[in-house]
């Protein structure tokens, strides 16, 4: 009756109106296991078109109200198969759009002279103190019951004497059976409260990496990934909202735990917008940090970037595509492949033939 209703659901609100239909779409998944997202009823823009542009590209899914041309979008904001790429800090898992498979990349293995600082704050509370005080409820209700399951044993075994027949001596044992099992889960959960309620007063830790973008100079900005899952992306902070060329062309990410920061439903932002911008001004602390250690500013920006390729006084200008500034630029980056098999990421020792190659699909 469960499936029949299940069913019934699926076919009056999906495309699909059969119940062969339904079953015809796991076919399309390879492999014993995944997940098939099929995008249907997409919003109409004021043309009547959708939102999303399925046909252009057979391969990607495309914003249909950006310009492909227009250079102050990123990638990511307008190509689904873009945004897959980088959507987990450490991917490890396949992603095929319409049957293609996409070329997830590893941020940090992107980024030209990387550096990882450690920042501890004890502002991050909000999602804690909530975290805190649902696990001393639950505590409580954990002890309410035990003490209700160990007040009802203790009653029974005055009520059963040593001759009691059998069947209450059996009632007696399940009694105290399940007073024991409700004692030990009251003493978990308080033990579980009592760590919460310490870790409030503990810094949080976060790892902030910072790199030069020397492929394409105008995509700065922070990545910042909840558990693993990019959250929000090309966060301008510190000296890069002014709009000059301190601090430009800075990529640098950052993997939130949920304890710190409580993403939004749609995974699209953070719930606490306070701690949030905490954060990001923690983020531009460290981003001026990162630029004096790196030494550009010494050296010359202008400098900096003429031996990458950049000829152009137009900041956003893509670098130059001689074969030595390619090799250049291709010299201090290095790559990694991720392996079709077991999924881990593999370095490659550089090499000339490698500038430029597209490597297959299913590389291990």
């Amino acid at each position: 009756e469960k499936y029949l209703t299940e069913i019934n659901i699926i076919t009056k609100y999906s495309p699909f109106k059969t119940e062969q239909e339904i079953h015809e779409q796991f076919d399309k998944i390879d492999g014993e296991s995944g997940t098939l997202v099929i995008v249907y009823h997409m919003m109409l823009l004021d043309n009547g078109d959708p939102e999303l542009d399925v046909t252009a590209d057979p391969v990607d899914i495309l914003m249909a109200n950006v310009d492909k041309d227009d250079d102050s979008v990123p990638p990511e904001k307008r190509s689904f198969r873009a945004y897959t790429a980088v959507l987990y800090i450490e991917p490890r898992m396949k992603i095929y759009i319409n049957g293609n498979k996409v070329c997830t990349r590893r941020l940090a293995s992107c980024l030209y002279k990387p550096k990882m600082y450690k920042y501890s704050s004890n502002r991050f509370k909000t999602r804690s103190e909530k975290e805190a005080t649902k696990a001393f409820h639950e505590a409580q209700i954990a002890e309410e019951k035990a003490r209700d399951a160990e007040s009802k044993a203790r009653d029974l075994q005055n009520k059963v004497g040593p001759v009691a027949p059998k069947d209450q001596r059996v009632a007696l044992r399940q009694a105290q059976a399940q007073a024991e099992i409700l004692r030990n889960d009251a003493d978990l959960k308080k033990e579980i409260a009592e760590t919460k309620k310490r870790s409030l007063k503990e810094p949080k830790v976060l790892n902030f990496v910072f790199g030069m973008n020397i492929e394409k100079r105008r995509l700065d900005g922070m990545f910042i990934y909840n558990c693993s899952r990019l959250i929000r992306m090309y966060e301008c902070v510190g000296p890069q909202t002014e709009g000059g060329v301190n601090c430009s062309g800075v990529l640098g990410f950052v993997d939130v735990p949920y304890l710190v920061l409580e993403p939004t439903h749609n995974k699209q932002n953070f719930a606490d917008a306070k701690e949030y911008r905490h954060l990001l001004r923690a983020m531009g602390d460290y981003l001026v940090q990162y630029w004096k250690d790196v030494g550009i500013a010494q050296q010359g920006v202008t400098k900096f970037w003429e031996n990458f390729g950049y000829l152009s006084p137009n900041w956003k200008d893509n670098p130059s595509e001689d074969p030595k500034f390619k090799r250049k630029r291709a010299m201090q980056l290095p790559l990694t492949i991720q392996c079709d098999q077991c999924l881990k990421w593999r370095t490659l020792p550089f090499s000339a033939s490698n500038i430029n190659k597209e490597f297959p699909e299913t590389w291990n």
